[in-house]
């Protein structure tokens, strides 16, 4: 077992359930997708560069988070992405089913784009 599936299993069954999801929507999106544990959660590189990454807010009953490392640069069209800082945005899935997977694929689809566009 590697460090993200540990790091899945370790959690509540429903947040495993949509962290097991999210992971299953990101590495179907592209084969050149890499999973690794990094900063103490699931991290996904494209090309080597940071992507994409999920955790667990353990501050709050039920918070799961997807991290799009170029998320300001989105257009977050179905205004799921929060967050202010300068480069990263995030989906938080506050309860199950809180936002669509339709809409979670579709911005992910769009942060590989952007991703491939801007990437050397």
């Amino acid at each position: 077992m590697n460090q993200v599936d540990q790091y899945i299993d370790n959690q509540s069954t429903s947040k495993a359930i949509t962290l097991n999801t999210i992971r299953s929507l990101v590495l179907n999106l592209s084969p050149l997708v890499e999973e690794k544990f990094s900063y103490q959660c699931p991290f996904y590189y494209l090309r080597k560069k940071p992507f994409v990454y999920m955790g667990v807010n353990k501050s709050y009953a039920y918070n799961v988070v997807l991290g799009f490392c170029k998320g300001s640069q989105l257009s977050n069209a179905h205004h799921i992405l929060e967050g202010e800082g300068k480069v990263v945005r995030h989906i938080v899935f506050r309860e199950q089913p809180s936002i669509s997977l339709e809409i979670v694929q579709q911005t992910l689809h769009e942060a590989l784009i952007l991703h491939e566009k801007t990437t050397n």
